[in-house]
């Protein structure tokens, strides 16, 4: 039995697992924030927790690309009988757009916390802060070049944009850029919880544009194989 023909077969009920699990932190937190059981600093936790789901979700629609290459590769090196195209990987391409989206809800859901309880939606508020705190800046331009993103996440994006969708969807990795640099400018000085993520961000950056100048792999038939 081919396991992955299966998964290509029932993405629906994968997409179903993928929302639930995506959705799961903001009702957690909504909970949490209904029943008063935030914590001490039960802000800290708001901002902290939307900010690092949505770090989270955004590794992973970054990542899904190089896995999907990585997988198809592996499985020619150990000669198996199904994987070695890249369309046997199909079902996680599927699941990358409602990945993006979450992810893109819960930037916005981060700044949004701090916004609304820190600045009182207060504009000029914002700028102080802007001015005393430039990570805020940083992480603001990340939300916003994600903006065009969400609002082209659709079929109807892709066929009216054409050749120009897959060029606007490359802001995804200035964006990662920002996200990377936001999280690691916020860390404290002495502590480096952000560095193992900021280093998966940047591996998977450098292997995509290894991947788009074709250093690493080369296309074929049966699947992917490596340069050489």
């Amino acid at each position: 039995m081919n396991p992955l023909k299966f998964l290509n077969k029932n993405t629906a009920i994968l997409k179903v697992f993928v929302f639930a699990a995506s959705a799961y932190p903001a009702l957690q937190l909504l909970y949490s924030y209904k029943t008063a059981q935030l914590g001490i600093n039960g802000l800290e936790t708001l901002i902290h927790t939307s900010g690092f789901t949505a770090l989270i979700l955004f590794i992973i629609t970054l990542a899904i690309t190089p896995l999907r290459r990585l997988l198809s590769y592996a499985m020619i090196l150990i000669r198996n009988q199904y994987g070695k195209r890249l369309g046997d990987w199909n079902w996680m391409v599927k699941l990358r757009r409602m990945l993006g989206v979450f992810s893109f809800l819960y930037v916005l859901l981060h700044f949004n916390i701090f916004f609304y309880f820190e600045m009182d939606f207060d504009l000029s508020e914002l700028q102080i802060e802007v001015q005393e705190r430039p990570y805020i800046l940083v992480g603001l331009s990340a939300l916003i070049l994600l903006f065009p993103l969400f609002l082209t996440s659709t079929d109807f994006s892709m066929r009216l944009l054409k050749k120009y969708w897959r060029r606007l969807h490359r802001l995804m990795y200035p964006v990662a850029v920002l996200i990377a640099a936001h999280y690691l400018w916020l860390t404290k000085p002495g502590v480096y919880d952000a560095y193992p993520y900021v280093l998966i961000i940047f591996l998977l950056l450098i292997f995509r544009l290894l991947d788009y100048l074709k250093i690493i792999f080369k296309r074929e038939d049966d699947g992917l194989i490596a340069k050489r």
